[in-house]
């Protein structure tokens, strides 16, 4: 091979780097303009309540602020299964009902930060609790 076709194959594979880098180059500054769309900043929506509704028109979640607030999870027979809640004083607490309304288990703080679990027998007695007092 000559020199003056060495020289030429280098020119053509130089022409093809430099296709190939201002690809790069393009992609690299098109991924970086894509990021850079400035976030849309949401409205707050305030409601006195909130009720969340399955596509039966069946409501499945109740928010309710007032007094003791509470997020209220429905089953499909509208019965109440799980409650969580915070008092005005700071307790708060999960509650965890079967399907006759009963509270069958407790998690919960106290105002002072004491943690809490109970459980609870079908007529709603304490079967079992932690801390024990």
């Amino acid at each position: 091979m000559t020199t003056e076709q060495r020289l030429e194959r280098l020119e053509r594979e130089n022409r093809w780097m430099r296709r190939i880098g201002a690809v790069c180059l393009a992609l690299v500054a098109a991924v970086f303009l894509m990021g850079q769309e400035k976030a849309k900043e949401l409205p707050d929506l305030e409601v006195g309540s909130l009720k969340v509704k399955d596509k039966d028109g069946k409501v499945r979640v109740f928010l309710r602020p007032e007094g003791r607030g509470a997020l209220v999870l429905y089953d499909g027979n509208l019965k109440a299964r799980a409650t969580l809640g915070v008092a005005l004083d700071g307790e708060a607490g999960l509650l965890l009902y079967d399907g006759n309304l009963k509270a069958r288990a407790m998690l919960g703080t106290a105002h002072d930060g004491t943690p809490g679990l109970k459980l609870f027998d079908p007529k709603g007695k304490v079967i079992w609790k932690a801390p024990k007092e």
